[in-house]
């Protein structure tokens, strides 16, 4: 328009608002054929454009040519696939921690002896075993994790009358120090 390739046009405003985001009034003199206009508008303005796009996408491991409604059906099907993965790692982490978490309850209810056994043992190995045979009883293991975790360790672990450590949880328990071991006993 300012070069004068395009031939008829008066005045060309951007009334684009909140309400209209793209506004474009283009004033023609009173001799302008409008459809002269438009054609100049297409063949000298990027008033439209053509791209072409190629959507070349992995599916199943194989490179496939997709449509693009099948693009967004791959893309969330990609989507939900990681999304589970990333639950379950969290899950299996959090189940982890939890069976953790109750092997220092197992250890609370029989602080003293876990601290005699580490002290009296020559090695790690020989710790370990000791206190993986110390027991819990049921009924005070029930009272420090509440009846519906007691429910679920029991689904997990079998009715019995006393539980003892696994090795991970002795492990566990082997890499705390001493100091960490006595605070455990003075915040029950």
């Amino acid at each position: 328009v300012n070069e004068d390739r395009i031939k008829g046009i008066t005045d060309v405003r951007d009334e684009s608002d909140l309400s209209e985001p793209v506004r474009i009034v283009i004033e023609l003199k009173r001799d302008a054929d409008p459809e002269v206009v438009l054609n100049q508008l297409y063949q000298f303005s990027p008033l439209q454009d053509s791209v072409s796009l190629i959507m070349l996408a992995l599916v199943d491991g194989k490179p496939r040519e997709l449509s693009l409604k099948q693009m967004l059906e791959e893309f969330i099907r990609h989507r939900v696939n990681v999304i589970r993965r990333r639950t379950e790692f969290l899950l299996a982490k959090s189940r982890q921690r939890k069976h953790t978490v109750e092997g220092l309850l197992i250890a609370l209810a029989n602080i003293d002896e876990i601290i005699r056994i580490i002290r009296a043992s020559k090695t790690q190995a020989e710790a370990k075993a000791g206190i993986m045979l110390v027991e819990c009883p049921a009924a005070m293991l029930q009272r420090a994790i509440g009846d519906n975790g007691f429910k679920q360790f029991q689904e997990e672990r079998g009715a019995a009358d006393g539980y003892t450590l696994t090795a991970v949880q002795a492990d566990a328990i082997l890499r705390m120090t001493l100091g960490q071991l006595v605070n455990l006993e003075q915040e029950r």
